[in-house]
């Protein structure tokens, strides 16, 4: 009965905390399988596997903004780029007073 444990056990451990990383398209090698994940398709290499254990690439480098990074940003924005007069373009040809 020890023995079992010996086998059962690694095999449980790997099944479960292995993932697999998505790519955009299947390469050239081996059998691959895809998986609707995040509205793209996922291709991975190897048998069927639940869509738990598939996962994309982390992207680094990318940075995404903080709220106050972001009103930074658009008073930024503002300052460069003054609302417009709320007059249309027919009362500006028409000569109308500002």
């Amino acid at each position: 009965m020890t023995r079992a444990w010996f086998i059962i056990v690694p095999l449980l451990w790997a099944t479960s905390a292995s993932a697999l990383e998505c790519h955009r398209s299947p390469r050239d090698d081996g059998r691959w399988h895809w998986r609707q994940i995040d509205g793209q398709r996922c291709f991975y290499p190897g048998r069927r596997v639940s869509r738990s254990r598939l996962h994309w690439p982390k992207v680094i480098g990318v940075k995404t903004t903080t709220p106050s990074e972001q009103d930074e940003r658009d008073v930024l924005e503002q300052s460069y780029w003054p609302a417009l007069a709320p007059d249309t373009f027919a009362d500006r040809w028409n000569g109308a007073p500002r």
